[in-house]
């Protein structure tokens, strides 16, 4: 989004139209080559919480779930259609609704797609595996306290 000497590029990111935007429309394989939880963690903290893509990279996916950032697949034409709304309108109001598989705008919607177990963790509020853990941290003592090897 920046050249060498840190002045702004081009970039539908650096666009101010978008400004506000909290939604990333993308194309294929969004998220190859950022394995790492830190990609993930930087698209939360610019603000967004969803990226509709044609594609996702399987740990990004993975590692955007855990944050409850929503990850969701529509098709080329499907998405080329999102961004003409969005071109005419920058503000155009987006929801998805992960539960019925659709991206509404406009009044109308396109169908989308989301893996069956990330969707469930996202409706369940069962997403962050740190807080199923520590949810959990009773029953982890009591496991441990009862490991032989775990005595002193």
């Amino acid at each position: 989004r920046k050249t060498e000497s840190g002045e702004e590029k081009k970039h539908n990111l650096n666009d101010p139209r978008f400004a506000n935007a909290s939604i990333i429309v993308s194309g294929n394989n969004f998220g190859c080559g950022s394995s790492r939880e830190h990609a993930p963690q930087s698209i939360l903290r610019a603000g967004y919480n969803a990226v509709i893509a044609g594609s996702f990279a399987e740990i990004f996916f993975g590692n955007s779930t855990n944050l409850g950032v929503v990850c969701v697949v529509v098709t080329d034409v499907d998405r080329q259609v999102l961004a003409d709304a969005i071109d005419r309108n920058p503000d155009l109001e987006i929801t998805i609704d992960v539960e019925d598989h659709k991206v509404w705008f406009d009044d109308e919607f396109i169908k989308c797609d989301i893996k069956a177990g990330a969707r469930e963790s996202l409706l369940n509020g069962t997403y962050d595996p740190l807080d199923e853990l520590l949810q959990g941290a009773a029953d982890v003592t009591k496991v441990t306290d009862a490991l032989p090897y775990m005595q002193a």
